[in-house]
């Protein structure tokens, strides 16, 4: 069943955006469709990864996240407006977490209203797709510089 969308057409749009598309195989029905868009692209667009040990899911996604912050480095490092930019650098340690004390920071989330009275008490019932702001506040650990 068609619903408007062309696949192909959606993952071109996507990789001249550059978004890194990574796709996880839990079963190996969907190689052939990840082949044949990668066949229509003209190259290896589409990253594919194996998913069904559930035990190596940690280290796949670690891997993959890896990978797609060092493309992004090299290309913000080596886009035009980066000439004059100080170059990124990248430690090769690990973080030891244990030693790094959180920072406070807050978190902003959009969350669709269902109900349009949350945003405001007379506004018109028919309004639709509005966004209400999700404040609140977390901790995280922050290393330093950038890891490869």
């Amino acid at each position: 069943i068609s619903r408007g969308l062309d696949l192909e057409m959606l993952a071109s749009t996507l990789k001249g955006m550059a978004v890194q598309y990574i796709f996880g195989h839990i079963t190996a029905h969907t190689a052939k469709m990840v082949n044949v868009l990668n066949e229509a692209l003209g190259e290896s667009y589409i990253d594919s990864k194996d998913m069904q040990n559930v035990e190596l899911l940690a280290e796949v996604v670690t891997s993959s996240l890896h990978s797609s912050v060092a493309s992004t480095v090299s290309t913000l490092t080596s886009s035009p407006g980066a000439a004059h930019a100080a170059p990124v650098l990248l430690s090769d340690e690990l973080p030891d977490w244990a030693q790094l004390g959180p920072d406070h920071v807050h978190v902003r989330e959009c969350r669709l209203v269902q109900d349009v009275s949350e945003l405001y008490a007379q506004a018109d019932p028919t309004a639709t797709r509005k966004l209400k702001l999700h404040l609140d506040v977390a901790e995280v650990l922050l290393f330093p510089l950038p890891f490869s």
